[in-house]
């Protein structure tokens, strides 16, 4: 059985790779329960996100950061209940950031541009 860490882990390495997460080895329900765990409490979330900047710089080679998107920047919250963070990946060498979204359900990471 996977734990939060793998499911954080597999989030991360897809970050640092700038793609979508292979989640299918875990369980949607447990992807959600993880993810609200890791989102739903200021403290939690504080923590979460610190690690996982951390984690992907570390597994980008320095070459992805990561950064929560500030208020005026993030697009408004979805209609569900599913926590989420809009993020704001920037990677050297490129001109612009690219946005994404990480959500507690079993599609948790989201690229908006992409469509």
């Amino acid at each position: 059985m996977a734990n939060d860490l793998d499911i954080y882990e597999a989030i991360a390495v897809a970050l640092a790779d700038v793609r979508a997460p292979d989640l299918s080895p875990f369980a949607p329900s447990l992807v959600g329960d993880a993810l609200t765990r890791a989102l739903s409490l200021p403290a939690a979330r504080a923590s979460f996100l610190a690690w996982l900047q951390g984690r992907v710089q570390s597994l980008s080679g320095g070459r992805v950061s990561i950064e929560e998107r500030p208020d005026g920047d993030a697009p408004p919250p979805s209609a569900d209940t599913a926590y989420e963070v809009p993020l704001r990946l920037v990677i050297r060498d490129e001109p612009f950031a690219e946005s994404a979204i990480l959500r507690a359900d079993n599609d948790a990471l989201q690229y908006p541009m992409r469509g």
